[in-house]
């Protein structure tokens, strides 16, 4: 009994047939997997980068909205710096030196500090840093 889909004559694949469909088949999805795992890996990143990028914006926001930089641990007049650790294994280093300042001729009127502000994760492996300028308002 012949059948359009079964002829007769034809017995089916062959196992060389058969072994490089299968070769093809694992290799394309060799390569979905692979991209899918790289994509998951990049949004990780991207997600830890922009919580750090938050965090090292209210770091700064926080040093900006103080008339001086007192949370500092001053080690001397010109130079501040302040290192501390964050829940969820983040760390970040404030650093900030004088760069000059305006005053009248009895007294400073204000002090112009460079901020710089680092914010490590994963080991300080991965790291945000960055540059402000304060002014410190001198009573």
């Amino acid at each position: 009994m012949s059948n359009r889909f079964f002829p007769e004559n034809n017995t089916g694949f062959t196992l060389l047939e058969v072994l490089t469909a299968m070769v093809v088949l694992g290799l394309a999805l060799g390569i979905l997997i692979q991209g899918t795992a790289v994509l998951i890996k990049a949004g990780v990143k991207a997600r830890d980068t922009f919580e750090a990028s938050l965090l090292l914006d209210h770091l700064l926001f926080e040093i900006k909205s103080c008339d001086k930089l007192e949370s500092l641990e001053d080690s001397s007049r010109d130079v501040a710096v302040k290192t501390d650790f964050i829940p969820g294994g983040c760390s970040y280093r404030i650093h900030s030196e004088i760069l000059g300042e305006t005053k009248t001729q009895w007294k400073p009127i204000a002090i112009y500090r460079l901020v710089n502000t680092r914010l490590e994760w994963k080991g300080g492996k991965e790291f945000l840093s960055l540059d402000t300028v304060v002014r410190e308002r001198q009573t």
